[in-house]
């Protein structure tokens, strides 16, 4: 039969939205739930093969329209130890956080899956409160990988000293002029930190002091390229920060005292700041440590 030529036109274009919809229908990853869901055995022995297994176990698999979600369960049962896991997990292959194993992991997740890397979306730790971790990807960035979580804040920790304790060089303002025992009391700690400090350094560095606070009561000041001074076990760079509070209480004088920590990797140059990534939340054992030695230093600096 010969279709007048008037009504090509319009068949073609009805040709085109009938194989739209065709492509759009074939699209929807929904009509191959059975086989996504099937894979449950595949997934575990590819993380239990890359190792990951001691960190995330397959929780679900959900099918929507035009994106496959693959969620996991963190090993772990809090956000601290989660992001502790995680930082390990990062660093797995090589000093230098570069995600490898996580986005290894989803490279081959949707290869054995058999869905475009646009289709795919990991989630993990999602039974951990204030953590999670989600994996995607995009045309113009690649595998993007995003952290939901905070590192730990680090508080002030208090030295009490008792009056009759207290042993510093001019015993007569410790009765007679609170505001001068005070003042005496931060000079012993400030010239105590210094000349620890003095000596450290790290590779062919000297250690780097600054003073950004000195008055009567508080003392606060930074110290770079140091190495093994609370890491030490590693071959870091280290970038410290020590506050010292100083304050006279009804029966004592109390140092409150706070060290933050940060570490970078150098192939012989010192890391530029903005190149430190913070100690918490993988080596909080080591600030926690530092932080109580510091602190039987200064008790015993004071009392002896």
């Amino acid at each position: 039969m010969k279709i007048p030529i008037n009504r090509l036109p319009a068949l073609l274009i009805f040709s085109i939205i009938m194989i739209g919809n065709v492509a759009y229908a074939q699209s929807d990853l929904r009509n191959d739930s059975t086989f996504f869901l099937s894979k449950r055995t595949e997934i575990e022995n590819i993380l239990e093969s890359a190792g990951i297994s001691q960190f995330y176990q397959l929780a679900n698999i959900e099918v929507d329209r035009d994106k496959l979600i693959i969620n996991f369960n963190s090993v772990q049962t809090t956000a601290d130890s989660a992001i502790i896991a995680w930082r390990l997990l990062q660093t797995k292959y090589d000093s230098i956080p570069e995600y490898r194993v996580a986005k290894n992991l989803f490279k081959t997740l949707a290869f054995e899956m058999e869905v475009g890397k646009d289709s795919l979306e990991l989630h993990l730790g999602v039974n951990v409160k204030d953590f999670k971790i989600d994996i995607n990807y995009d045309l113009e960035n690649g595998i993007i990988i995003k952290e939901g979580f905070k590192a730990p804040k680090r508080t002030f920790k208090s030295i009490i000293i008792k009056f009759d304790d207290l042993s510093i060089p001019k015993q007569t303002s410790k009765t007679n002029n609170d505001a001068l025992t005070i003042k005496e009391i931060r000079k012993l700690i400030s010239d105590y930190l210094k000349n620890h400090f003095q000596t450290k350094g790290t590779f062919f560095y000297d250690s780097q002091m600054d003073i950004l606070k000195e008055n009567s009561s508080e003392l606060t000041f930074e110290v770079s390229k140091l190495s093994k001074e609370i890491i030490s076990d590693r071959n870091y760079f280290e970038f410290i920060r020590i506050e010292i509070k100083i304050q006279k209480n009804e029966k004592d004088y109390e140092v409150k005292y706070q060290i933050q920590g940060k570490y970078g990797s150098g192939i012989g140059f010192a890391p530029r700041r903005s190149e430190y990534r913070n100690m918490e939340p993988e080596f909080s054992d080591y600030l926690n440590r530092y932080e109580e030695t510091l602190a039987e230093q200064i008790n015993e600096l004071l009392t002896r």
